[in-house]
């Protein structure tokens, strides 16, 4: 298999970005185009946001963003962050969503049926990731519908925490019934999303 532009999460630890992704990370900063960082492996991690960091040393202004990855450390999946990560993404002040999806929840061989124990996973994601960050400034949920693939319906009908047309109601409860302030709340819910990436495009 060709990586034209770098190593995905689950493909060669070593690979990093090609030459030719240098060429692409550039070319999405200069257009103002957001870099999404959940699906490459620690190495094009990196490589992207030391490149990006340089490149805001020079007046540019790269947008980064996790979409749907969790925490590490909590459950160690090939598409969640290491704090080493995480940190990284808030010193180019993007935002990591934490992703309503199982596995990504909890360390497991295979999930159950049910959502209770996936949603106190979920917010103890959210409060971790506010611990280390020292604020709620950096965090956002997504929910990514597993609920659309055509193939293995049966194993994805369960793959989601929430339900996605109750999603928004059901993680606000979520996180006020679990201490987050109202503020931090709409922060995580939609405002840093909408102010870090949405507005800077």
């Amino acid at each position: 298999m060709i990586i034209n532009f770098g190593g995905g999460a689950r493909g060669e630890e070593t690979r990093g970005l090609t030459e030719l992704g240098v060429e692409l990370v550039k070319k999405l900063v200069d257009k103002k185009i957001a870099i999404d960082l959940s699906h490459t492996n620690e190495k094009t991690f990196f490589d992207i946001v030391e490149l990006c960091s340089a490149l805001k040393a020079y007046g540019k202004a790269p947008i980064v963003f996790a979409s749907h990855s969790n925490v590490k450390a909590i459950c160690n999946h090939a598409r969640n962050l290491t704090d080493k990560q995480i940190m990284k993404i808030k010193e180019l002040d993007g935002v990591i969503g934490v992703v309503g999806v199982k596995p990504f929840c909890i360390n497991e061989k295979h999930f159950s049926k049910g959502n209770k124990k996936y949603q106190k996973a979920y917010v103890e994601h959210i409060k971790y990731l506010i611990k280390l960050l020292g604020d709620s400034n950096n965090i956002c949920v997504s929910t990514d519908d597993m609920t659309y693939y055509k193939t293995n319906k049966r194993y994805y009908k369960h793959f989601n925490v929430f339900k996605q047309e109750q999603a928004k109601k059901k993680i606000e409860k979520l996180f006020l019934s679990n201490e987050l302030t109202k503020k931090d709340v709409e922060k995580i819910l939609y405002r840093n999303f909408e102010d870090k990436i949405l507005q800077r495009l």
